[in-house]
């Protein structure tokens, strides 16, 4: 296990010294412009306007997919600041979201790192993943009152978490039905 995080570790640091998709090509610039604009997004604008079209918040340009949480903005205001930090790449701003998408790998959601290794993007999706995978640790502990708090961070972190809510629905229902 560990040398499979070792090298999961490995992949990720040499993966992120190269470019991303989207690198330079207007008006979107790819999924590294996407993740900036959603911290452009959640610093900038009040939460109940996150998700709603306005000319601060254009959906075409990468509508709120999730609020990721970022120190950015105290580090340099001009990364994230409404409308005119689009289609930033400056390399402080990419090492910067780089290193922050790692330090989380590392530190707070190590048993998926390995299973992410090879993401050519920067991506907070880690999160949402790590709290899915912990609903599933606590529900086979019949810890369920931690796994569905765990459950349900991961869909407000992300919606992509419904991928995995059906077979959790069933695996819950297999339980319920099993007790009585």
């Amino acid at each position: 296990m560990l040398l499979a995080f070792l090298f999961g570790l490995f992949l990720r640091c040499l993966v992120s010294l190269h470019g991303f998709s989207g690198f330079g090509k207007p008006p979107l610039f790819g999924d590294f412009e996407a993740q900036r604009h959603w911290m452009e997004i959640s610093i900038n604008i009040p939460p109940r306007d996150w998700y709603l079209n306005s000319t601060e918040n254009p959906q075409e340009h990468w509508g709120l997919d999730y609020p990721p949480l970022s120190g950015g903005n105290y580090i340099n205001p001009s990364w994230f600041a409404l409308q005119t930090s689009w289609g930033k790449e400056d390399q402080e701003l990419i090492f910067f979201m780089r290193t922050t998408v790692i330090l989380i790998d590392l530190f707070f959601f190590l048993p998926v790192l390995f299973l992410t290794a090879a993401k050519l993007h920067p991506s907070y999706n880690n999160v949402m993943l790590s709290f899915v995978l912990l609903s599933i640790y606590f529900f086979s502990q019949q810890a369920y009152v931690k796994g569905a708090i765990c459950f349900s961070l991961s869909l407000c972190f992300k919606q992509m978490s419904l991928y995995f809510a059906l077979p959790i629905f069933f695996y819950l229902l297999r339980l319920s039905l099993r007790k009585t």
